[in-house]
């Protein structure tokens, strides 16, 4: 199964704490209307509240033929982040979006194969 999973930096603690690990949704699941699907996963606008209380809507895509990736993030209407590539190894959790919020949250985004 292909997660995203989303950490944030806990200053208390020093360290990446999850918080979020969802599956990735099988696109004929996402756009059910559309005749012709590609068999590709993601995840559109998945709502995440951080700790500080602010709010970001999270978006994804993998295309496991061609290892292809895209990361989204949203805050208050306005796209923070769009990095596009690709997989070197499904397995992986790599490449990872790195950025730090409006609100000043260091956040990590990454999607890879859980067991």
């Amino acid at each position: 199964m292909i997660n995203l999973c989303v950490s944030y930096g806990n200053e208390e603690t020093q360290e990446w704490e999850t918080i979020l690990d969802v599956p990735l949704i099988p696109y004929a699941e996402l756009y059910p209307n559309e005749e012709k699907v590609r068999d590709s996963y993601g995840i559109n606008d998945h709502p995440l509240v951080l700790p500080n209380g602010e709010e970001l809507k999270i978006s994804v895509s993998f295309d496991p033929t061609s290892l292809g990736i895209s990361y989204a993030v949203q805050s208050e209407g306005k796209n923070l982040l769009s990095v596009f590539g690709h997989k070197q190894n499904i397995n992986d959790f790599e490449p990872s979006a790195g950025i730090l919020t409006p609100g000043g949250v260091d956040i990590s985004i990454m999607i890879g194969k859980t067991t």
